[in-house]
């Protein structure tokens, strides 16, 4: 059987700890322990072969309460791992005998005199590549990088690449284009143009479409580096609340994403800045630094997040009357912000409580896992009567002139509206809740649309 034959076979993998996710040293500290250093190039690579579903045990004859517990945030199931072990071939035949591992499939890496045993049985031996010599000999594979610098992340990278289980350039840009959500992005820039270009462009001596495009990149921007710096901080709680839409931590770095998310927020500023505009600028930077400390504190208190995020949906639309100032369309302007702001709290509130079970195992402190459904609803029901008498208000105000516009009014902006009181009174489990969230993003656009007829 051929080396390459050997890698697509394997499933299970089986790693000592010292002298292979460490570099074999120890310092010795003045009360007796012992403290290692961890690749994390390694510990990226044990994330995600754990995430596509590989068995890792650990062996090992230490007994590091902190190495245990980092192993098992990476992704390694507690009862795979053994410590403490004098004798690793008795641990491997019973996993052989009690788990039904089975041996024709798995890679064993160890370095030193403990690991011959176990690794005379696997299918396929590994060591790195400072392994005693013993070890060597038995090895069908010899990692070319040493203990603690690379090895078991060179091994795991192996068997998937030939599995076709590792990433690949295209897969990294497709998690990258995921974790900004574009569908979003492409809403709000939908927003903006349909403001600048119905509303403000017909009202102005000149169109300013260089500032507008300026504009519209600071914004996008910086929605797109909150949504990331979210991911960023809610890694853990995502996997209980969407398991399958987690990316960050799993198939993207956090070293990555933070990159990103710094780069995105700079070309905001920049963006900002070039409208020669302080005001601009000062609500790039605002809206910047609001939505960290919303990730960071504010999303786990009790309905200040909600309305963060609510605030946070109208501020474009003033940004966009604040520069451009089109005469006569200030109602215009306050009450699409309105709009925006109510629809964005209800929906806030809808995603909390559709998030409830994995924020209440997070410690994560929010209106909607902190008061009963029927309160809830209530308060829903509150938000939406407001919007709804907003509306109506504003079906005078903005001096809809006729019947085809007040027709078209009623039908995208507050027919949509009193639909939404029906759907909040049955909210009954997270699928509806799912539903409704959903429901209203469709509100959200059919506001839009109404600008175009």
């Amino acid at each position: 059987m051929s080396f390459l034959d050997k890698l697509n076979k394997i499933q299970h993998f089986i790693f000592d700890v010292d002298g292979v996710f460490t570099d074999g040293s120890v310092f010795v500290q003045d009360d007796g322990s012992l403290l290692r250093t961890m690749n994390t190039k390694d510990g990226f690579a044990l994330k995600h072969a754990c995430s596509m579903g590989y068995e890792v045990f650990i062996i090992t004859g230490g007994k590091s309460p902190g190495i245990i517990l980092r192993l098992e945030r990476l992704g390694v199931k507690i009862e795979n791992i053994f410590s403490g072990c004098d004798d690793k071939l008795s641990v491997l035949k019973q996993l052989v005998s009690e788990r039904a591992l089975d041996l024709s499939k798995t890679a064993y890496m160890g370095d030193d005199i403990p690991d011959y045993g176990p690794m005379c049985y696997v299918h396929l031996p590994c060591c790195p590549a400072d392994a005693i010599p013993e070890i060597r000999s038995l090895a069908q594979y010899i990692s070319p990088l040493e203990g603690g610098k690379g090895c078991v992340r060179d091994l795991l990278e192996k068997v998937m690449k030939v599995q076709g289980k590792w990433f690949n350039s295209d897969d990294l840009k497709g998690y990258m284009i995921h974790i900004i959500r574009p569908i979003n992005l492409l809403l709000l820039l939908a927003v903006l143009f349909t403001l600048w270009f119905r509303l403000c462009v017909p009202n102005l001596a000149e169109a300013k479409l260089i500032e507008f495009i300026l504009i519209s990149v600071s914004v996008i921007s910086t929605a797109a580096a909150a949504y990331i710096i979210n991911d960023i901080i809610d890694s853990e709680t995502d996997k209980i609340n969407k398991p399958k839409k987690v990316y960050v931590d799993k198939h993207i770095s956090k070293k990555n994403a933070l990159i990103l998310y710094i780069f995105l927020n700079a070309l905001a500023i920049t963006a900002a800045t070039f409208v020669l505009d302080p005001f601009i600028l000062i609500i790039s930077v605002f809206s910047i630094a609001l939505l960290y400390l919303y990730s960071l504190k504010l999303k786990q208190s009790i309905f200040w997040g909600n309305l963060t995020v609510a605030l946070l949906s109208a501020l474009p639309i003033l940004e966009m009357y604040i520069f451009f100032k089109p005469f006569g369309l200030e109602m215009e302007f306050i009450a699409y912000a309105l709009f925006a702001f109510l629809t964005s709290l209800i929906r806030e509130i809808v995603k909390d409580k559709e998030d409830a079970e994995g924020d209440l195992k997070s410690g994560i402190n929010t209106l909607a896992n902190s008061i009963s459904e029927k309160h809830l609803k209530i308060i829903l029901m509150s938000v939406n009567g407001l919007l709804f008498l907003s509306l109506l208000s504003f079906l005078f105000l903005l001096e809809i002139e006729t019947n085809i516009t007040l027709g078209i009014y009623l039908m995208t902006i507050v027919l949509p509206g009193i639909l939404l009181f029906f759907l909040i009174g049955r909210l009954k489990n997270k699928k509806s809740y799912s539903n409704a969230s959903l429901y209203l993003k469709v509100y959200m656009f059919l506001g839009l649309i109404r600008l175009w007829l």
